[in-house]
């Protein structure tokens, strides 16, 4: 679980929250650096693992903040995230532009096919 808002809005440690299944396609940014520069993988191509998580968000945490914190926090530890994003809802949907293709280090595929296949949809990307 990851809590992505600490706000406690008075009730004394207990806030409601709800629960959302988030998919996000990311890979360690040192091992996607290295397939770049063994020439392996063109600039357009990113080296992508899928997860699938529940997060839960607290009352007065948005989708588009829990998201972009979400993002923040994979960065941070050292992940190069190529997509995140709640299959069918366009809060939050986030994709890097930069890439069309993705691999798995065995097989590859374009991004935007696959995103299609797992219902990513977003205002910013019609």
């Amino acid at each position: 679980m990851i809590d992505l808002d600490d706000t406690d809005h008075g009730l004394m440690g207990i806030s409601p929250s709800r629960e959302l299944t988030v998919m996000v396609l990311s890979s360690p940014s040192n091992l996607d650096g290295l397939m770049h520069s063994l020439d392996v993988f063109s600039q357009s191509k990113a080296l992508v693992t899928p997860e699938v998580l529940t997060v839960t968000l607290k009352v007065g945490c948005s989708i588009e903040k829990g998201l972009s914190d979400l993002r923040i926090v994979y960065e941070e530890v050292g992940r190069r995230v190529t997509a995140v994003f709640i299959p069918g809802d366009p809060r939050g949907a986030w994709k890097d532009d930069s890439v069309q293709t993705i691999s798995n280090g065995h097989k590859w595929t374009m991004l935007d096919d696959y995103l299609k296949y797992y219902n990513f949809v977003s205002d910013d990307y019609v």
